[in-house]
């Protein structure tokens, strides 16, 4: 039987899960959430998922373009892993 064989990357080959989210308005009548709610949510999301980057693209009412911010956390804290097991370092 064959085995599995690592292939290089492509290095032009873009990795990853984006997710694209617009609301229905008719489900949703009330979504002037303030941005930054989800900035907070990016935040602790980046915490406990470390290594991953989350970004937030957002237009301003009647700003021309997007601006985007995001949230990343390249390790895992010692303080914050130890406080989700129940135990401080």
């Amino acid at each position: 039987m064959g085995g599995l064989e690592k292939a290089p990357r492509r290095p032009e080959k873009k990795t990853g899960t984006t997710i694209r989210w617009l609301p229905d308005l008719e489900v949703f009548t009330d979504i002037a959430v303030p941005l930054e709610y989800y900035q907070d949510v990016m935040k602790r999301q980046a915490v406990v998922n470390a290594g991953v980057t989350f970004r937030l693209r957002f237009r301003d009412q009647g700003a021309p373009a997007f601006a985007e911010t995001q949230a990343c956390m390249k390790t895992a804290s010692p303080t914050i892993s130890a406080s989700w097991r129940g135990r401080t370092p």
